[in-house]
């Protein structure tokens, strides 16, 4: 995993938030001069939820390309 600040890629776990159908990782960018921290987000792709969210990603991308 990469960090979304500095693109630096090294980070580490420092926290989990399991939930009914997805893990939340807090993570920290091992950067020295950076130390972000954000969340990730893992999750079945069977869950309809997120069938229906990589559905409607993947039409706005092509419409972006249309575009």
């Amino acid at each position: 995993m990469f960090c979304p600040k500095c693109a630096y890629d090294y980070t580490k776990v420092s926290g989990i938030i399991k939930k009914e159908k997805t893990n939340e990782r807090l993570r920290l960018c091992l950067n020295p001069e950076c130390n972000y921290s954000f969340l990730t987000i893992e999750a079945s792709r069977s869950d309809s939820f997120w069938k229906e969210y990589v559905r409607r990603s993947n039409e706005e991308n092509s419409n972006d390309k249309n575009q």
